[in-house]
């Protein structure tokens, strides 16, 4: 799903998860999830099931689009939402703080409010999204901040391999 809508837009597959930000010219993060979700509507609205994959940063993005769909008054009961976390963090303030990167701090805090674990906590009230997060003990960026959470709806396993075969089968 998320291909096409890439492919629709003109922008190539990439690793970095900065093509989504360019998407609208978004000035803010809610704003960008917003945006997201209206071009997939559609979409959503013709399947049952929804698988999102976020690596690092896109985990934010897929817990948010997620945390959206969820809310949604057309969604929320009928569809089956599972989210694929890989590397991602727990806060992006705590990455700033583990790497001291004091200069980006307030626009972090403004732009980039991003805090997973609370996201995944409010997520666990609905019982058909389901959560799994995969990272490494040997991650270097992500440091003491790598996402983990625990309840029902939210695997968290961590490998001592930076990088593992995994596909939507395994959620």
């Amino acid at each position: 799903m998320i291909d096409d809508f890439l492919q629709k837009q003109g922008i190539m597959k990439e690793t970095c998860d900065v093509m989504y930000l360019e998407f609208g010219k978004a000035r803010d993060y809610e704003t960008l999830i917003d945006q997201l979700f209206n071009s997939i509507e559609s979409q959503i609205s013709s399947h049952d099931t929804i698988v999102l994959y976020g690596f690092s940063m896109g985990g934010a993005v897929s817990l948010s689009l997620a945390n959206k769909i969820a809310r949604h008054k057309d969604f929320n009961q009928n569809k089956q939402i599972k989210i694929l976390l890989y590397h991602t963090f727990s806060s992006l303030s705590g990455i700033i703080d583990s790497w001291d990167l004091w200069g980006v701090k307030p626009y972090m805090d403004t732009f980039w409010n991003m805090n997973n674990h609370d996201l995944a906590k409010d997520l666990d009230q609905y019982a058909n999204v389901k959560i799994h997060a995969i990272s490494s003990t040997r991650d270097e960026l992500l440091g003491s901040s790598i996402f983990s959470y625990n309840s029902s709806q939210c695997i968290t396993k961590e490998h001592s391999e930076s990088h593992l075969n995994i596909s939507c089968n395994d959620i």
